[in-house]
């Protein structure tokens, strides 16, 4: 399934609904409606990483840190662009991983993990 139909089957079932299933269901397609605004398909550079915050680690890894994340980017394959990208929640230690290659797909999983404030900085 694809986000658009995602978001249109959460607004159906919203509007057929007018209990509290009705309204997680109109909550869940604001919520995914926000996700698909992710469309920036820029592949993530040094340069950017760099510009929006990051420390170089060493010559394929690249740190972020404030008070309640780390994340942590590692180029893993430089012919495709692909990047590791490791969020560490600091209150509760959870780690979460995920490849990406583009800007879209890092903001989106930001804001999947809860941090769509930063999402939203990175320029």
């Amino acid at each position: 399934m694809e986000i658009k139909q995602a978001i249109a089957h959460a607004k159906e079932v919203a509007a057929s609904k007018c209990d509290e299933c009705g309204k997680e269901h109109q909550q869940l397609a604001e919520w995914l409606a926000e996700l698909a605004g992710y469309k920036d398909k820029t592949y993530i550079s040094d340069e950017w990483l760099t510009k929006n915050g990051f420390e170089r680690q060493n010559y394929d890894t690249f740190l972020y840190c404030n008070d309640s994340v780390e994340i942590s980017a590692r180029i893993v394959d430089t012919e495709v662009g692909i990047w590791e990208v490791f969020i560490t929640f600091l209150d509760h230690g959870d780690i979460e991983e995920l490849d990406i290659c583009t800007l879209g797909q890092f903001r989106m999983f930001l804001a999947i993990e809860g941090l769509n404030e930063l999402a939203k900085k990175l320029k």
